[in-house]
Order: structure tokens, then sequence, then C-alpha cells
């Protein structure tokens, strides 16, 4: 040292690494607050544990420039270690700009004493100033042991040496995520470079030569080169086996953290990995990203393998009589293939997929890269090749997080490839201590990595997770797709994940629906979840030739959107089996199902309006039979009830060959809140519902003796039914929906526009709906007009309404027509009267949803809207308080037009949606 005690004075002072700044002392990077960004997970976690590198606040705070004064204090925290650099303090100031009780004062005079980090000239250091990556890189050369002097850091060629030295020689500038060392450093990238520079070669010269001048001559010696600093040197505290790096050269960390150990060792995976300890604890194993060749995320070819190694290299791998092989494959963690044939693996020109399916696991083709499997490529400096093979598995929280527990309970997805159930192997559930899973609802999808403790891949073996994170879900318009390939969605193209059987990928779409996908971290579809599987399905009641002889025939269709129409088909596949199919052509169909080869019953599609469809019954892998019953008076009325599991429990029921079904058998029939039903009204209405708790009541008397229809289908290992189609027309019985503000729309007004699609006529209305005014398009099949509510409004994919039910009179709705009404708010009820005798009080309840609609009279001029809205044809009040609505009536009598209410139940008199249509007054 240059006589520090001249400048420094050791003392005993609390100082931060940040400056000003609240610090919170972390060990490891997942201690941080900011833990998801961190890049440089290794570095952050070994100069955090050291005690080199602190959070600001709790936060890494990675992205934030570093600065000269905090780059001064990291170098004496690595150089003295953490309380010795805390307690320097500089006796004067070191620079102008630089006052002796600054928090850095005492580092910054450190490194100028020892030529670490120089001012900007003036007398000035520019604390707060960026530092770029050059001359953080010569502070660090200069703590390795390079003579700035000697190396000639100094002066205009300073930059372009230091760059030198520390790409090629010291090798300190490996990982950094910047382009360039002239850039201004980021604090991770500093934490990078200082990490670098512990495992760097101290260095000294044997020379670092002279002038000496005497009278008129002066001699110059040249300086020695650096060399790095050897055993031979007798370090101190040095021992044969002391170090990070058993090469007998001091590393950075071997003279100043000497009881920071590094060990090379394998991951759970089976990667080359470095493990760090200090002092007695581990602070992680780390994946030795020096030793990778090239990763995949999709398919690695045998070609590419045999050229990212190189052909020389591939061809040693080769079985000999002389050489072991140099080759190791890890799946899952599980070495399974230590003496394998390397053209599985290497092969030039190939483009088939490196690898060879797991003996255990061949149907499933574990072992084999593709979409969605991360294959890596490891090869030491001996030519030693590793390859290594991840999967992603899904699961689906099947409840809440348990807070007392601290568990969500947890069940793979039932991804079923040629009969093996890919994922059995799981746990049953994730615990919070080792993954944050706090925040799990029932139903999110989860995609997790696995490590075997056996040599042998899964098939019922314990497994180890190693990672858990929330799967992607993208819902968008599917445009295109090819089926076992990829779909395209809001223009995107996803293609499967490789661990799929052709079951999953053979997933049918309707083009112009909606889909959702549910993607691993690649971006890879992992499933469909169930909501889209709708798009796809439809029940046909019958088939018929249509009277066309020559042309495809007709079946009668239900979507699962409430839509009913004729449909031409096509083709017909049948499942027999669960290997074996038979199809129907155009001209088979019929005679088919006349003959009973086909039956009514839920099917799947494709196809889109226009053009002829393909049908085919569901696929006995995935799906049970289509099954139809039924449903016959009991001693309870409702024989199909809303918001019952067992939804057919209260009916008597009978199969198709009119025998009686036993009650046993009518316990497994069960639905929930994902159940999509399509139900036909005794007038022929259609209309769709989801779950349970939307689904209608169907009630029948005990002199109704026509049964209702019903028919389901269900997934082959599901107890829940994911289709219901429930045909009540022509039996008698009532359909009494439970109702749902969401599914209103009142018709304001015409536009007298219209647009014609194909053979189709659409007209524009004003209307409300889902609690808004809109435009929209209907259908010139629905005979839709102003003033009226409808309900169960079925859309197409463009918005376009294609059907709706008009709100009638039952148990629990009223539909009343005013003439000389009025409506008058007594406290928390609401009186109706809508004729001059006749009246409805009504309770005003915490969730009533109450509107008001002012339609302009044809021939009145003191109707409503002359004083409210002068010139206009409505106005609208939505969701406003029974007050309100009293308030803007209580001038007018007399009054004429509609008032729409659904009940909370039927017997009771609270008001669950109200709507009241004023389109004639008089002024009292």
């Amino acid at each position: 040292m240059k006589n520090l005690k001249k400048v420094l004075a050791l003392v005993l002072v609390v100082a931060s690494l940040m400056g000003m700044a609240t610090m919170a002392s972390a060990t490891k990077s997942d201690d941080y607050s900011d833990a998801d960004s961190i890049t440089h997970v290794e570095a952050v976690d070994v100069m955090s544990t050291i005690g080199v590198f602190d959070g600001i606040s709790g936060s890494f705070s990675g992205d934030s420039i570093l600065t000269r004064e905090q780059a001064a204090k990291i170098i004496t925290y690595m150089i003295l270690g953490k309380d010795d650099a805390d307690a320097l303090v500089a006796s004067v100031a070191p620079y102008t700009d630089v006052s002796r009780d600054r928090w850095s004062a005492g580092s910054i005079a450190y490194c100028k004493n020892e030529g670490i980090l120089a001012g900007v000239g003036n007398g000035r250091f520019e604390p707060d100033g960026k530092l770029t990556g050059v001359a953080f890189a010569k502070m660090c050369l200069v703590a390795l042991g390079y003579d700035p002097d000697v190396e000639i850091l100094t002066g205009s060629q300073w930059a372009v040496n230091t760059s030198k030295i520390a790409i090629a020689e010291a090798g300190i500038t490996s990982n950094l995520s910047q382009v360039s060392l002239a850039d201004e450093m980021s604090r991770e990238d500093a934490c990078q470079m200082a990490f670098n520079t512990l495992q760097a070669d101290m260095v000294d010269y044997e020379d670092r030569g002279s002038i000496i001048t005497a009278g008129d001559v002066t001699i110059s010696n040249k300086p020695s080169k650096a060399k790095p600093v050897s055993w031979e040197t007798k370090w101190a505290n040095a021992t044969e086996n002391t170090g990070i790096n058993d090469d007998k050269i001091q590393q950075f960390a071997e003279k100043y953290f000497s009881k920071l150990k590094k060990d090379t060792t394998t991951d759970s995976f089976g990667r080359p990995s470095t493990t760090w300890k200090y002092k007695a604890d581990e602070i992680g194993t780390y994946v030795d990203t020096s030793k990778l060749v090239q990763s995949w995320t999709a398919k690695a070819s045998k070609g590419d393998m045999y050229s990212a190694i190189g052909g020389s290299i591939a061809e040693k791998l080769k079985p000999s009589n002389t050489k072991e092989y140099g080759l190791k494959v890890f799946v899952d963690s599980s070495e399974y293939r230590t003496d394998c044939d390397t053209d599985v693996y290497f092969k030039k020109n190939s483009t088939a997929a490196a690898g060879q399916a797991v003996s255990t696991a061949s149907t499933s083709n574990i072992g084999v890269s593709g979409n969605g499997v991360l294959t890596e490529l490891y090869m030491d400096d001996d030519d030693n090749v590793t390859v290594v093979m991840i999967n992603t598995y899904l699961v689906k929280a099947t409840a809440d997080y348990n807070t007392v527990t601290e568990r969500v309970n947890i069940e793979p997805m039932d991804i079923d490839n040629k009969n093996q159930v890919v994922g059995n192997f799981l746990p049953a559930y994730i615990s919070n201590d080792d993954f944050s899973v706090s925040n799990v609802k029932e139903g999110d999808y989860l995609l997790v990595t696995v490590s075997f403790d056996s040599k042998t891949w899964g098939d019922n073996k314990e497994c180890n997770l190693e990672s858990v994170t929330p799967a992607t879900i993208q819902t968008a318009t599917v445009t295109e797709y090819t089926e076992h390939d990829d779909v395209t969605m809001g223009g995107t193209k996803y293609s499967y994940n490789k661990i799929l059987g052709e079951e999953e990928t053979g997933e049918l779409f309707t083009i112009n629906s909606d889909a959702t996908l549910v993607l691993d971290t690649y971006g890879y579809i992992m499933c469909v979840d169930d909501a889209s599987s709708s798009n796809n399905f439809v029940y046909i009641s019958e088939f018929d030739d249509g009277g066309h002889f020559d042309k495809a025939p007709v079946a009668d269709a239900y979507f699962t959107d409430g839509t009913n129409t004729e449909i031409s088909v096509n083709k017909v596949t049948k499942y027999t089996t669960s290997t074996a199919s038979t199809s129907y052509n155009k001209n088979k169909i019929v005679s088919a199902y006349k003959t009973g080869n086909l039956k009514a019953g839920w099917y799947t599609f494709t196809g889109t309006s226009g053009s002829q469809y393909t049908l085919r019954t569901p696929d006995l892998n995935r799906y049970k039979e289509s099954q139809s019953v039924g449903a016959y008076y009991n001693s309870n009325d409702t024989v199909i009830k809303s918001g019952s599991v067992k939804f057919l429990s209260n009916a008597i029921v009978k199969d198709t060959g009119g025998t009686v079904v036993s009650s046993t058998e009518i316990e497994k029939i069960k639905a929930n809140d994902k159940t999509i039903f399509v139900v036909r009204n005794d007038d022929g209405d259609v209309n769709s519902y989801t779950g349970v708790s939307n689904a209608p009541d169907v009630k029948m008397t005990s002199n109704i003796t026509k049964g209702v229809k019903v028919s389901w289908i269900a997934k082959k290992n599901s107890d829940y039914v994911s289709f219901v189609f429930i045909d009540a027309f022509d039996t008698g019985a009532d359909v009494a929906d439970v109702g749902g503000t969401a599914d209103y729309m009142f018709v304001l007004k015409s536009t007298n526009n219209e647009t014609h699609v194909g053979d189709l006529t659409y007209y524009k209305y004003k209307v409300i709906i889902d609690g808004k005014e809109e435009e929209r398009w209907v259908s010139s099949k629905e005979d839709v007009e102003k003033g009226v509510l409808y309900k169960n409004i079925r859309e197409d994919s463009h918005g376009r309404i294609t059907g709706v039910t008009e709100f009638k009179d039952t148990s629990r709705q009223l539909v009343l027509n005013m003439t000389g009404g009025k409506v008058e708010r007594h406290g928390s009820a609401l009186n109706i009267a809508y004729t001059s005798t006749e009246d409805v009080d009504l309770i005003v309840g915490s969730k009533s949803n109450i509107n008001l609609i002012l339609g302009k009279a044809d021939s009145k001029t003191n109707d409503l809207l002359t004083e409210y809205a002068d010139g206009e044809s409505y106005m609208h009040y939505l969701n406003v308080s029974a007050s309100y609505v009293s308030s803007i009536l209580s001038n007018y009598k007399d009054l004429g037009g509609k008032v729409y209410l659904l009940k909370e139940d039927d017997d009771s008199e609270v008001i669950d949606t109200l709507w009241i249509y004023v389109d004639d007054s008089d002024e009292k």
C-alpha cells in the first residue's frame, strides 16, 4: 500500500453500500422483493451472501445504474471485507466535491490511494456520476493486481487496454447483459462482473520496470508481463487444496474470501453445475452455463445436435473397444442411457427428433425432443457430452389454497397418450413451504417440472417438484387449425406440446368461434380448456334426406349456444371401440340412422354455416357414450331442478326402451358449474345455460304422460356431465327460467339500417344489452320490436343477435300492460298501479336492479320526454333506486307502457330485476 495511513484513519463508521437509502440485508436473490426480475441469480446469491451487495429498501434494484461512489464502496467491500470497509473514513476530503464526512468518503479515498479509481479532473470526483462498464472493469483489474501504470490503464488508451485485458486475459466480462463496456453499468451487471472477478486469477509482476538516470544517461527496464499468482509463491493462508478452483493458482476469492468454497457437481436434472458454500452454509447449486453448447425448446433434430458439437466430437462418442462412452443422457433427472447408440442423438443431416423413448414411457415418447421439451446439450473440456431433457407437466388445483395446511391440492391433467396417463407420478398437493402457492384458486392451471430419485423415469415412482409456475391462459377467436398440429387464434399460431397424445391434439375447433388454450412456459398448448370445447359439440336429434336424394342429408342440430338449425352433413364418423371407428358418407347417413347404427345424441363437428358438416361421435378414449332417457312426473313436480347437482333426482327416469332406471344409477348423473344445458321448451324455443345454478326448472304434473327427453355426455373419467340436451317440446312441461340481468336485451328503437351476410339479412337496432346501450344487428329470423324486453340472447361470433326469447309471464316473471297507471314509492315498498283499479306491491331489496325507460309517444306532446329530453326518442336510467324512479314520474299520471318484473323466487314479492317502460303520460 502507498502509505495508506497518511490518508485514512480507521474508525467505526456505519456506512451503506448504496448511500443514504434504507438498506435491507438479504442473503439470496429470492429474499429480494424484485426476485423475479433478477437474471444473474448465481452472482446475486453469492455476492449477497458474502456481504458485498445489499438491497435497497428490500429490492435488489438490478436495473439502476451504478454510481462512481457506489463502485468505490463495492471494491472496498471486496478487498477489505464489509466490516473493515464500513469502518473506513477519510481524515481529509479526498476531492473537492467529496466531503470527509460523506458516507462514501473512506472508500473513495482508499480507491484514490490504491490507483483503483481516479477523479474526473480539476480536483473533482463526481460521486453521483454514472459509471461505465469499462471503468468498473478497470477497478476490478486493479483489485486483481494489474498495475494501471504497467498496463497503461491511464491516459488516452486506458479504455482500449482495459477492455482487452478484461475480456481476453482476466475473463471478467462473461454473462453481462449490456452490449458494450462503454455503456453505463447496471447494478446487476456490476454484480456479475464482481462475481467474475471473485473467480479470476490474482496476478503479480516479477519486475514492474524502472527508469534509472545517471547524468545524461537514462536506462529503462521494461516491466515483465503480469503472471498468475501460483501455489509456488505460497500465498497467505494457502494449503495445497485451498481454493475455488483446484488449479494451484490463486483466485481473488481465495485471497480475500477464504471461507467461500466452490464444488463441481450436477443439479437435480443432471446438468453440469456448481455448488457454492460460505462458511458452514450452502448458498445454492447453479447450472454451469459455460459448458452449455446449445438449448432448444422446440424440436432438436439429430442433425442440429450433430452440428452443435461438431462431427469430430460426435464420432468420438461412438462405441469402441478401447474408450468408454463420453455421453450421458438425463430425462427429468433419470439417467437411463449411459451406453446408448449415439446415432439416436447425433446424426449428420438428420431431421428426425433427437432422442429415444424411455422404455417405461415408450407410449408417450418421453425422452424424445420436441415442442415444449427443454433439450440442453453440454460439453466439458474433455469432450464429454451430456444431453438433458426436461418435460413440463400440467396440473390443476382441485381446491383453493388451504391456509390451515398451507398447501394446495392438485391433480394431473388427464393427458392420455395411447391409454397411458402422463403425470400419474405427481404428488397430490403442493406445499407453500416449497413453492409460493398461497394465491392459487380452485381450477387454476399450474406448470410443474419434476426430478426422480430413481434412475428410472416415472411410472408411479416418487418424484420431486423442481418448479411450479402458473400456466398462461389464452382466449381468442379461432381462424384456422390443423388437427394434431396447431391452432391459429388472434393472429398467432400455437402448436401442441410434445407430451400430448393423439386424443388431445385431435381437438376439434369451430372457425370464427372463441377457444381457450392453456399454454406452457414456451407458448405451446398443454390443453384446450373445457370451456372452449362447447364450441365443438352439437346435439343431433335426427337425420333426414331432406327430400334431395342426390345431395347431402340434413340433420336437426342444436348447438351449445342455443342455436337450432338444419345442417347439411357430408360425413359421420362413429367410434365403435377405443381403437376402431366406422365412417358413413352422405349416401349412407340416413340409412345408418334408420337402422340404429347412428343415433340421436351428442356429436363433435367441423364445419361452418353454409358449408357441409362432418360429424363424429365423441372419442371413447376421452368420453363416455352419449346417453338418453325420459324424465317423468314423480311425487315432486320439478323433474329437473335448477341449482341441483343431481338434476334428475326428483324424476321417474326411463331408458329409451321404457324400462325404469334404478335410483342408484340416477344418483350417478350429476352436473356442475361448467355443465352446459341446451333446453327446448314446450313451445319449441331453444335456450342455452351454463352451470346448474343457471339451468331452468322443468316442471310437470301427474296428468302429463309424455316424458321430457334428456340426453347427456360426460368425460370418461369424470362424474359430471359436460353437455345436456333437454327436450320438453310438446310435452306440456313448464320450463321456468331463473333469469339473470346479463341475459336481457331491451329494444329502444330501429335505426332503419340493414345489412346482408350471405343469404341472411340483419337489421340494426338501438338496444340495452348487458346493462349498457349499444347498436346491434338482429337476425331477420327474429321479430323484435320497440319497447319489448327479451332474454336468453344468442349471438354469433361477430356479436350479431341470432335468437332471443321474449320475457313472458311465469310463476316468477310478471309482464304488466300499463294503461292509466302510476308508480309510487312507500319506504322500502314500490307500488305500481298498472290500471286505474289494479296494482301490485313490491319490496325493494339491497340487490334489486331497477331500470326506467322513457319512450316518446307517437301522438302526444305532453309526454315525459318533452320535459326531460325534448327532441329525443327515448331516455333511460339503468340500475337506479326506486326513489329516483318515483321522483321522475311523480308529476305525471295515467302512465302507459309496460312493466317487466323478475321476482327473487316464485312466492316472493322482492324485486330481483324490474324494467319500467313508459311511452305515454299526462301531466298532473
